[in-house]
């Protein structure tokens, strides 16, 4: 595309958008949110109106002409080496589907710049991107995203750099997503289970800096990240049983690997140089010591000469100290590498071969299926493996053959020696072919998967949209709030408004997230004073962690007060608390962090200044952990719409901090409303990602007569751990922005100024503003 002024690709895009050309729109509005992010919550929006009228006509297009106007790409996040083998078989699955495909992906220097050679020549449209600054990663992805509109993007492998790439085309084009499970990713980078974006920001405050994307922490996150798209698919049962989702095998085209028969045997060895009485047992994929290549080769050294054995490999090696070893194994004319062959060769170099052997060991081997042992049973080759999970369909089945461990060399003899008996195991080989990896087997079953996750396309989650945090920062907020806005248009704000509340009831709504251990100090603190009212808590867990999940169930179950709210991810704070207003029953509110600790008497006190209509909303005295007042209210400046603090850092027991009294506005920390007044204003504004919503509230609630002010309740003291949350300073700059875009002009915010220059509220505030600059 061309270079634009600043602003410009916004103009291009609203006039191709209203010239109904989504795609052009999408494009543009796409280049301007990186090239120009300071107009994101402008550009943000109108994507999403583009994406989904893109997407609207994209489904009518379907309709009417079926699977070959759906534009599939399929994903490797490593295209440079033996990982995008499944990326061929989904790749060839799709196509043969009816579907239209594209393969996109990533290419690491530490594993080649080059595509792996099996692919080079393969006849389907391919693009990547060499990831030489991985902290680029982001922006090339996403412009790799804004040249290839897609329907569904099938991504190989759950690899950091797939996960963003989703999120791309999920934000760019509306794009329905699976992620193709085919090995334990976990296994590659020594890891024992997934980390959840909860886990980490407890753990380290934040998500890792845009580096090692493929390694350890990265791919833990990115395996956690798996299900949260539009389906899963996997290469067998083992790995069904761990992520669920769809079985989509290894399949293969039955037409394209015959049984070899003798003539055809003959002519490939004499094409390739083999001697044509050689009992030829091969090997066919990546070499790793896990795959058994040394003990394969000890056995076909034991061979008898008579029967001229050959072990040949084909594969790069990438340990050379495994092909020493396999080198020292073997007399020289016994042992042919091949190195990595195009994939258009594969049938020509399995009839090479009169015996496969497919070995493996250890945690990856535990889930993966070889992506060669299709291959091998549709040239009705004998197939000797392992007893591993992966493969117990083939061998119940009797499509494969056991290796006998104990006497691998003496199977092998025998094997070799008898051509009926290597004869009736290829029937059998293509038999297990033909009913478990043949295309028509396949097919329906990744066809399936493909339909569900076009049927109902999910938006991305807060958790994914996270990953945006650390990947491209200044993108963040803006889709968090977008995403946080679109759930929040789910509740009923009519009907809660009109519903009956009991009168004598508080209703304690406290949003949890991060250290669970501030959970459980809440609650049993909530618990173990005496009130002065009747309340129920309602705990909405934003953190669905177990240690999160057990603390809060074991304080339900101890006290029939407290109820649990369970959203399907982190609602953050705004939409949160508004989660619980609406599971809550009485007509008064108060919202109270988990991170508050409360004393003897502080809901009635608090709740008292309710009793004038002139009060609009009330809280405590914070004071920090460090016996200093934290906050008495909220004040602004002259000129300054952006509120803070009042009292910050005072002698709680100076005559000032104890005095009752009006102030602007109030900090949600610990806030009470009444909560008619809630619905009437629908709540928290959701447009706040974790800062200002709660000034924002009181705010609305001072447009309304007749309130006027709000109100400290200086006879209530309630300690507040301030920022306790993982990440909660995180969106600083876009909350601010959206406050003051809304309130820096008007009459409310010039009362409330007025207010703050009131002789009381400006010694509260003393030292507290900070200057215009």
């Amino acid at each position: 595309m061309p270079a634009h002024a600043p602003g410009a690709w916004l103009l291009t895009g609203n006039r191709a958008a209203r010239q109904g050309q989504w795609t052009e729109a999408i494009r543009a509005y796409g280049r301007a949110l990186l090239e120009d992010p300071a107009l994101a919550r402008v550009l943000s929006g109108n994507l999403e109106r583009a994406r989904r009228a893109h997407r609207a006509c994209r489904d009518e297009e379907r309709r009417q002409r079926g699977p070959e106007a759906c534009s599939v790409v399929v994903w490797g996040s490593e295209l440079a080496h033996n990982a995008a083998g499944r990326v061929i078989t989904l790749a060839e699955l799709h196509r043969a589907n009816g579907h239209r495909v594209e393969v996109l992906g990533s290419l690491f220097p530490a594993w080649g710049r080059e595509l792996w050679p099996p692919m080079r020549g393969w006849n389907l449209p391919l693009a990547s991107v060499l990831v030489e600054q991985e902290e680029l990663f982001f922006k090339q992805a996403w412009r790799l995203a804004l040249e290839h509109p897609v329907d569904l993007l099938h991504i190989s492998k759950p690899r950091l750099p797939g996960i963003v790439f989703g999120l791309i085309c999920q934000l760019l084009w509306g794009a329905s997503v699976l992620v193709d499970v085919d090995d334990e990713e976990l296994a590659f980078v020594a890891a024992d289970a997934p980390l959840s974006v909860d886990e980490q920001k407890r753990e380290q405050g934040r998500l890792p800096e845009p580096d090692g994307l493929m390694g350890r922490r990265w791919t833990r996150l990115a395996v956690g990240l798996a299900g949260r798209f539009d389906g899963v698919t996997v290469s067998g049962e083992a790995l069904q049983a761990r992520y669920g989702g769809r079985i989509v095998r290894h399949g293969r085209d039955g037409r394209r690997f015959a049984p070899v028969s003798a003539a055809g045997r003959a002519e490939a060895r004499r094409r390739w140089g083999l001697p044509p009485r050689a009992r030829v047992v091969l090997f066919f994929g990546t070499p790793r010591r896990h795959k058994g290549l040394l003990e394969t080769a000890r056995a076909v050294a034991a061979l008898p000469d008579r029967l001229e054995p050959l072990f040949l490999v084909v594969g790069r090696f990438e340990d050379p100290t495994l092909l020493e070893e396999l080198e020292a194994a073997l007399p020289p004319d016994r042992l042919r590498c091949l190195g990595d062959q195009p994939l258009q060769r594969g049938p020509d170099l399995l009839a090479l071969a009169d015996v496969v052997l497919l070995l493996g060991e250890g945690p990856i081997a535990a889930f993966q299926t070889p992506a060669k042992l299709g291959d091998a049973l549709g040239a009705a080759l004998p197939v000797l493996v392992s007893a591993t999970p992966p493969l117990a369909p083939f061998l119940e089945r009797g499509a494969v053959q056991l290796a006998e461990c104990s006497d691998l060399a003496g199977q092998l003899e025998r094997l070799l020696a008898d051509p009926a008996a290597r004869a009736r195991q290829g029937e059998r080989a293509r038999a297990g072919f033909e009913a478990l990896i043949s295309h028509p087997v396949v097919r329906p079953e990744l066809g399936r998967a493909v339909e569900g996750a076009l049927a109902a396309p999910q938006d991305p989650g807060t958790a994914v949209l996270a990953l945006l945090e650390s990947l491209a920062p200044r993108l963040a907020a803006p889709f968090l709030s977008r995403r946080l806005l679109q759930l929040a248009r789910g509740l009923p704000w009519r009907s809660l408004l009109q519903e009956p509340r009991e009168a004598e009831l508080v209703s304690v709504v406290i949003p949890a997230y991060g250290d669970p251990a501030e959970l459980e100090g809440c609650l049993s603190c909530l618990r173990g004073v005496p009130a002065g009212a009747r309340w129920e808590a309602i705990a909405v867990l934003n953190d669905r962690s177990p240690e999160s999940r057990h603390v809060a169930e074991r304080y339900r179950r101890a006290d029939q007060r407290i109820r649990l709210v369970w959203p399907e991810e982190n609602l953050h704070f705004a939409l949160g608390c508004n989660l619980g207003f609406a599971a809550s029953r009485g007509a008064q509110l108060v919202f109270l962090n988990n991170d508050c600790r409360v004393e003897p008497g502080w809901l009635a006190r608090l709740l008292a200044p309710l009793a004038q209509a002139a009060v609009a909303a009330v809280q405590p005295r914070l004071i920090g952990r460090d016996g200093r007042v934290q906050c008495l209210g909220v004040g602004f400046a002259a000129g300054h719409p952006i509120g803070h603090p009042l009292g910050s850092g005072w002698d709680p027991q100076s005559a000032e901090a104890c005095r009752p009294g009006a102030v602007p506005a109030v900090s949600g920390a610990c806030m009470a409303v009444r909560a008619r007044d809630f619905a009437t204003v629908r709540g928290f504004d959701a447009t706040y990602v974790n800062g200002q919503e709660d000034i924002d509230l009181c705010l609305r609630l001072l447009e309304r007569p007749p309130r006027k002010h709000c109100w400290l309740a200086a006879d209530v003291s309630v300690v507040h751990a301030e920022g306790q949350a993982p990440g909660r300073y995180r969106h600083v700059r876009w909350n601010r922005r959206c406050f003051a875009g809304r309130w820096a002009q008007g009459s409310v915010m010039a009362a409330v100024q007025s207010a703050a220059a009131e002789p009381r509220v400006c010694l509260l505030a003393a030292g507290s503003y900070p200057n215009s600059s």
